[in-house]
Formats: structure tokens, C-alpha cells, sequence
């Protein structure tokens, strides 16, 4: 049986409004779900297309590589229905929606970073989380556009997004070390 999700994407492609679609999509269910379950059940079904394809490659050694092996990868596994997110985004669905939609890209920014073998319970849990949303959003608008072979295009954009973030923990160090030295202020970062 088709998922609510893919019923949805399908009708978006077919040019009814995210209104029409969802009661499209309810029709095959008993429970019809709201738009912002619908935004929670498409992200959901992404994600576990995701940490499939990723589980049946070999995991990358380094860290900085899975995550961006698992941000093209859950770019990649909504390929056939980028015309209908890109349907979602232009519909304005961010301001009445954008709760749903930020939550569950802090849920695809978890499930990358527990795939890649985080473990962090402390504050770098939410850091990381955090900064990889710095990498998936430009990624993410990067693909929209993207019709080169390959996505060529969008490879760039996680390298180069992840290259600028991977700078942020030296410049903080960096940032710490001149608040140490400084005589009065210093005492307070030790």
C-alpha cells in the first residue's frame, strides 16, 4: 500500500494545492493527519530511506565524511519528488508551518549524527545538531536548483558549508584564548 506521504508528494506534482493534497492523501487512511504530521511523516519516511542506503554502503572513516555522505544521501533519496517540495516551499507553507518543519530537521540533523557515531549527552550534542542545520539548509536550497548531472552543484554547496562550519569551534578557540588574556576578563575563562 502507497504511504499518506508519497500520495501527498504525488498529488503536490500533479498541480493540487498542499490543502487539496493532504485531503487527497487522507482519503487512504482512517486517520487523516494534519499538515504538520504530514510535514513530520514525509521527513520520517526520508529519514529511514536515508539511514537505509547509508547502512548498505560503507561507513566513511573520517567524521566530517559520513556527514556529508548522509546530507547528499537524504538529498539524493528525495530526488523524485523535488519538484513537489519545491511545490511545498514556493506554496508558503514556512510561516503557518514552520515549527513542523524546523523540528523535523533537527530530527534528520539527530539521525545523521547518531549514524555517524555521535554519543554526545553534554552541550556538544546540541551544538553539533545546530551547526549541521547550518550545512542541511543551504544544502537543501542548493538542490532545489540543482539540475546538473550528478548534483554536482550540491556536492559543492555540503563541502563548502561544511568546510565554514568545521572553522567554528578554532575561531571560538581562538575567541577563548584573546578573553584569557585579557587582565580582568581573563580570570572568567579559566
Amino acid at each position: 500500500m502507497e504511504k499518506q506521504s508519497h500520495i501527498f508528494l504525488n498529488a503536490l506534482m500533479q498541480g493540487l494545492t498542499a490543502d487539496q493534497a493532504l485531503q487527497r492523501a487522507s482519503l487512504k487512511d482512517k486517520q487523516p493527519l494534519s499538515m504538520g504530521e504530514m510535514i513530520h511523516a514525509i521527513s520520517h519516511d526520508f529519514d529511514m530511506q536515508m539511514l537505509s542506503t547509508l547502512q548498505s554502503d560503507p561507513m566513511p572513516e573520517k567524521v566530517r565524511e559520513r556527514i556529508a555522505k548522509a546530507v547528499f544521501v537524504r538529498l539524493h533519496v528525495m530526488e523524485p519528488f523535488k519538484q513537489a517540495i519545491g511545490i511545498l516551499m514556493r506554496q508558503g507553507l514556512w510561516p503557518h508551518y514552520g515549527a513542523s518543519m524546523v523540528h523535523t530537521a533537527w530530527q534528520t540533523a539527530d539521525t545523521i549524527w547518531y549514524w555517524a557515531g555521535d554519543e554526545a549527552t553534554d552541550f556538544n550534542h546540541y551544538t553539533k545538531r545546530t551547526l549541521l542545520l547550518g550545512v542541511m539548509v543551504p544544502s537543501m536550497v542548493t538542490w532545489l536548483q540543482d539540475d546538473t548531472e550528478n548534483l554536482h552543484k550540491t556536492k559543492a554547496t555540503i563541502e563548502k558549508t561544511l568546510s565554514r562550519v568545521m572553522q567554528i569551534p578554532k575561531l571560538k578557540e581562538k575567541a577563548l584564548t584573546c578573553l584569557r588574556s585579557t587582565p580582568f576578563v581573563g580570570r572568567f575563562f579559566k
